[in-house]
């Protein structure tokens, strides 16, 4: 009985200290992605451009030195976060497929893409 009760244990604290499995990692990823968007959105409200890739994702966190104050209405975002595996995000401004606006992608498990976000297990804000 205390070997049952033992292995019973075990598996509710092996279980409760699983990091989430992939598909809602990638949840995350899409959300991120959803939440970038709309932070890079009211930054081009008060600067009527969205940043460079230069100046990317870090400006929605922080004024551009270029910037004066009467124009920061920021910070658009608390904090950057990391993609669920761990990974910064990419951001290209102007982007490759969304030539008008700004590529926001994660390279997904394996912190890796060999096609600039389109790998099958990449995210990325284009190919919804």
């Amino acid at each position: 009985m205390r070997i049952t009760l033992a292995l019973i244990v075990l598996v509710i604290l092996e279980l409760s200290c699983r990091r989430p499995e992939d598909p809602d990692r990638t949840i995350v990823a899409m959300t991120d992605i959803a939440r970038f968007q709309n932070a890079l959105d009211n930054f081009k409200v008060d600067y009527d451009r969205y940043p460079t890739t230069v100046e990317g994702l870090p400006a929605l966190v922080a004024r551009l030195p270029t910037a004066s104050d009467r124009v920061w209405r920021g910070p658009y975002l608390d904090e950057l976060t990391r993609d669920p595996w761990g990974h910064d995000y990419i951001y290209l401004c102007p982007g490759a497929h969304n030539t008008n606006r700004f590529d926001i992608y994660s390279r997904g498990p394996d912190g890796v893409s060999r096609s600039g976000g389109e790998d099958a297990d990449d995210i990325n804000n284009w190919s919804r």
